[in-house]
C-alpha cells in the first residue's frame, strides 16, 4: 500500500469516528429531552 493510501484510509476512519461520536452524543440530548 501506498503512503497516501493509508493516510487517506486514516483519515476517513477519524472523521467516521467523529460523526459516530456526534451522532451519539445528539442522540443522548434528543433522548433526554
Amino acid at each position: 500500500m501506498s503512503a497516501a493510501r493509508i493516510s487517506l484510509a486514516t483519515a476517513y476512519c477519524g472523521r467516521e469516528q467523529t460523526n459516530f461520536q456526534l451522532r451519539r452524543k445528539l442522540g443522548k440530548d434528543l433522548g433526554s429531552g
